[in-house]
């Protein structure tokens, strides 16, 4: 719900894992919307594989690599912290070199979306994620439509199918 990436921020962030293929391997939906206007918005969902893996000597999976957004190479994200009740992540964008800055996020499941971030997990996100902070999930986003990759992008376009079913007005006008 929180970012420390503060560049191309899309809005209404979601995740859910859509199938297990193995125990390393998942398929997840991921979703955000590309306006903060809340109400001329939409939620864009894709699929994406996420691969589980084990960084440095690390002995259990800290990280995943998938891509995040259609058209972006993957990337590995590291799990930096869970806490006990599993209602808070935080996980940290890959950098390039020791010396950038953590870019990380902190999730929270839906079920637990509407609270407060659990001290534990606000303290560690504070002290090892600086900077400024983005708000990624306001209460809105629950009422946000739901658009497919493919849906939105033929929108976009103006293809006679978006057009008829309206949607090429809505893309459009973001």
């Amino acid at each position: 719900i929180f970012t420390k990436v503060t560049q191309n921020v899309r809005m209404c962030h979601s995740v859910k894992v859509t199938e297990k293929i193995d125990d390393t391997t998942y398929t997840v939906s991921l979703g955000a919307a590309p306006s903060v206007q809340q109400r001329r918005s939409f939620i864009i969902v894709m699929n994406s594989t996420v691969n589980l893996l084990k960084t440095g000597s690390h002995q259990e999976y800290n990280a995943a690599n998938y891509i995040y957004w259609h058209g972006l190479k993957s990337e590995v994200r590291k799990l930096l912290h869970v806490n006990a009740d599993k209602t808070c992540f935080i996980m940290v964008e890959n950098r390039h070199s020791s010396s950038q800055q953590a870019a990380c996020q902190l999730l929270m499941p839906e079920n637990t979306i509407d609270g407060f971030v659990p001290a534990d997990c606000n303290d560690i996100y504070e002290r090892n994620c600086p900077g400024e902070s983005v708000v990624l999930y306001q209460e809105y986003c629950k009422d946000l439509p739901y658009l497919s990759f493919e849906t939105a992008l033929a929108a976009a376009n103006g293809s006679p199918d978006a057009v008829e079913q309206g949607l090429f007005s809505l893309a459009s006008a973001l």
